[in-house]
């Protein structure tokens, strides 16, 4: 766009359809600043550990944080909807989505980024391994 609510930004997305069961996985990496800006104050919230409490309190979800290789988030896997793993770092926002609350699915894709590669120089030095093939 132009003018004063022009913004200029990146997005990334690739989709992935696993043959067995047709289960859905969308990985989306953005710099849009309008998107990162929405999800801090969620990242803010999730990082309070009263506020984390409280969201596992629902039976149908279960919410963790992320601290990987220099990214921040959380991810949330719904029982009666989808797995989602969300997380910033240094204008950037990476989501991994599968269309089914299937928590293992969804770690299968976030262990197969490279995190570490995508933070840059600096970020936090963590080993990370990559997933058995599924």
């Amino acid at each position: 766009g132009t003018g004063e609510g022009g913004a200029t930004y990146t997005q990334l997305t690739q989709r992935f359809t696993r043959k067995q069961d047709g289960a859905t996985a969308t990985v989306s990496l953005t710099s849009s600043n309008q998107l990162i800006d929405a999800q801090k104050p969620l990242a803010e919230s999730y990082k309070n550990p009263e506020f984390l409490r409280m969201a596992n309190l629902d039976p149908n979800m279960k919410v963790k944080l992320i601290d990987q290789d220099g990214w921040t988030g959380w991810i949330v896997i719904q029982k009666e909807g989808d797995a989602q793993a969300t997380a910033l770092h240094s204008g950037y926002l990476l989501t991994v989505q599968v269309d089914k609350p299937d928590e293992a699915a969804l770690d299968i894709f976030w262990k197969a980024i490279d995190l570490k590669g995508l933070a840059g120089p600096g970020a936090a030095s963590q080993p990370t391994s990559k997933p058995a093939k599924e």
